[in-house]
């Protein structure tokens, strides 16, 4: 449900709402990602965790180096 309400987020879709997101997935009803969206349990800290790690795994090279840029 997740990437479907994302893929339909980011879609050219004229209207983004849960009928026209769950036509673009090939649902039948909105009923599945309102649920999703209505029932679904957030952490913020589990998403960044998951992006880190992704991001690690995919970009990451052992001999790069990392810059933060801090605001002034």
């Amino acid at each position: 449900m997740f990437a479907d309400l994302i893929e339909g987020l980011l879609s050219d879709l004229g209207r983004k709402n849960g009928w026209t997101m769950a036509g673009r997935a090939g649902h039948a009803t909105p009923h599945r990602i309102q649920k999703f969206l209505g029932e679904a349990s957030w952490s913020a800290d589990g998403l960044l965790a998951e992006v880190r790690a992704y991001a690690a795994r995919e970009l990451g090279d052992p001999s790069a180096t990392l810059v933060r840029n801090t605001p002034r």
